[in-house]
């Protein structure tokens, strides 16, 4: 099983999960209130599916929550990416 494509996939909702800042994660919020999630999409072009297939567009949708920390370097040190796959069958043994 090619995982490059999988790979390239987890990168890129990675790296637009760090880019986007929303502007609310910057307002303090009051201790005993939760902040709400802020969505967006992004598109990945030529995404390369493990049997050789391609699409030319591939929208995903993703969630941020809470506010990014950030090190000396600019790198987020508090970022956890969560991934979520369906499959149309399941692996056979």
């Amino acid at each position: 099983m090619n995982r490059r494509p999988i790979l390239a996939l987890a990168m890129t909702a990675l790296l637009a999960a760090t880019l986007v800042t929303p502007a609310a994660a910057a307002t303090p919020q009051a201790a005993n209130s939760q902040q709400k999630p802020n969505d967006a999409f992004v598109d990945v072009h030529d995404f390369v599916l493990d049997n050789g297939e391609s699409l030319a567009s591939l929208k995903l949708h993703y969630l941020t929550l809470g506010t990014p920390r950030r090190d000396a370097s600019g790198a987020i040190v508090n970022g956890v990416l969560l991934l979520h796959g369906t499959r149309d069958r399941l692996p056979t043994s």
